[in-house]
């Protein structure tokens, strides 16, 4: 996936493989899962805004988000973050994860860009801006 908004089919294939990595068999189980509404995923998804619960579930059970973002890679866990990568597919591994962070951030940056009263770690803190 490039760096540029998702598009919808793009957020679909990404839903799709978080259900599985997470074990959800409907999406109403990935809204519960996430705390929020069936209606309200689906507008997240529309505006591509539910890839931000997708990472912070996946970093929390320590999967592999570049493999839901991407669909490549291995969907198991993440190597552990105090070991250094030794294999150049350990690195390359490694530089798609970073790549895909970035993605994200790059996302965060962007939202907040169109509304100057939100702070862009909002959504990460879980705090409304002032």
């Amino acid at each position: 996936m490039s760096r540029e908004k998702h598009s919808i089919s793009e957020v679909k294939s990404v839903v799709e493989r978080a259900m599985h990595v997470f074990g959800c068999k409907k999406k109403k189980d990935l809204a519960k899962l996430f705390g929020i509404l069936p209606q309200d995923m689906t507008g997240r998804v529309k505006r591509g805004t539910i890839i931000n619960l997708i990472e912070k579930e996946a970093y929390k059970r320590n999967v592999n988000f570049n493999y839901i973002l991407t669909g490549e890679g291995d969907k198991g866990q993440e190597q552990d973050k105090e070991s250094v990568p030794t294999t150049e597919i350990d690195l390359e591994e490694k530089v798609k994860q970073l790549e895909a962070r970035i993605i994200i951030l790059e996302r965060l940056l962007s939202q907040s860009k169109s509304n100057p009263g939100r702070r862009w770690y909002d959504d990460v803190i879980g705090k409304k801006s002032r």
